[in-house]
């Protein structure tokens, strides 16, 4: 697992429905979940050798703590980077200005006005990004070499090895608790893990 970084599902709100998307079973499930400050603070509290986090959903665009997390976070030293489908984020970039580390945005989410617009903020890291699309088979032997996932999901009060693991038990937040989570593997489920099978849609993009 990685110990830089730990990925925090902050709300299962998003702008989008896409039948590719791995956390659809997920977000369907818990349609109005949102993560609360006070469990912000206490993940701060449980992960001080953790150095980034993603925040993901759902899209956090819509978390409406977002602002109020993204200054605890960065208070406590640690880097903000944010997973979204939008890219008519500039009166959030301006609000949380010199703040987050990296602003991820999915395909779909931009367009080339889009990206004219965020080219006016030339110091903003901006990160254009391909969905994962969702499995439909395993590929055999595709753990433990070839996975790309490696960070620990937190949902709510609870964290997991991945976001693949999310509908199962999961670990209790509290201070040690990654150790713990390596009793929680099941490779079975890895193999069907999106981030492993790496099914993309579309071709790479490459920007200049």
């Amino acid at each position: 697992m990685d110990k830089q970084g730990i990925v925090v599902y902050v709300t299962s709100r998003c702008y989008r429905a896409c039948e590719h998307c791995a956390v659809q079973d997920w977000m369907k499930a818990n349609p109005r979940y949102d993560m609360s400050l006070e469990q912000v603070k206490t993940l701060i509290k449980a992960t001080k050798e953790f150095k980034t986090f993603y925040l993901t959903g759902g899209d956090p665009i819509r978390w409406i703590n977002l602002l109020a997390a993204i200054q605890i976070i960065t208070d406590a030293g640690k880097d903000v980077v944010i997973n979204t489908a939008r890219a008519d984020i500039e009166e959030l970039i301006d609000l949380s200005w010199g703040l987050v580390k990296e602003w991820r945005i999915t395909v779909g989410g931009w367009n080339n006005d889009h990206l004219l617009k965020l080219s006016a903020y030339p110091n903003v890291k901006f990160n254009y990004t391909q969905h994962w699309a969702k499995p439909t088979e395993d590929i055999p032997n595709s753990i433990p070499a070839d996975c790309t996932c490696g960070e620990i999901a937190v949902y709510g009060d609870f964290a997991f090895p991945c976001h693949a693991f999310m509908s199962g038990n999961g670990v209790r937040v509290e201070p040690g608790f990654d150790k713990s989570l390596v009793n929680t593997f099941d490779f079975d489920a890895c193999k069907r893990c999106v981030s492993n099978l790496k099914a993309r849609v579309g071709k790479p993009i490459e920007l200049i």
